[in-house]
């Protein structure tokens, strides 16, 4: 189990392109991937940095016809781009920067 953050805190974990487009193919990992304007990331509880592998306690995506729970998942370091953290009851920036991208450009199609 990845270490307590401390309280309320969340992380985005930002994957490279190819780990996005490896674990969106039909890989259990889909169902924790978020995607937008080409940028992969897991939103997650915890993040342990130590050993070979990140260890996370991810948060599912919201789906009202799956019904999934957190998940611990290890992902090999160079899969990562990099870590970000917000308190819960914040969002963090460049995720509305790419959310809001992502809407805006789907309105234009």
């Amino acid at each position: 189990m990845p270490k307590k953050s401390p309280r309320g805190t969340m992380f985005n974990v930002i994957l490279t392109e190819e780990a996005g487009n490896l674990f969106s193919n039909g890989s259990i990992m889909s169902l924790y991937l978020r995607k937008a304007i080409g940028v992969w990331w897991l939103d997650c509880y915890s993040v342990d940095p130590d050993g070979a592998y990140l260890h996370v306690l991810a948060r599912p995506q919201p789906d009202p016809h799956i019904n999934v729970e957190t998940a611990d998942l290890l992902i090999h370091h160079h899969h990562i781009l990099f870590v970000a953290s917000a308190h819960e009851n914040k969002s963090l920036g460049f995720e509305k920067i790419l959310l809001n991208a992502d809407n805006n450009s789907k309105g234009h199609h």
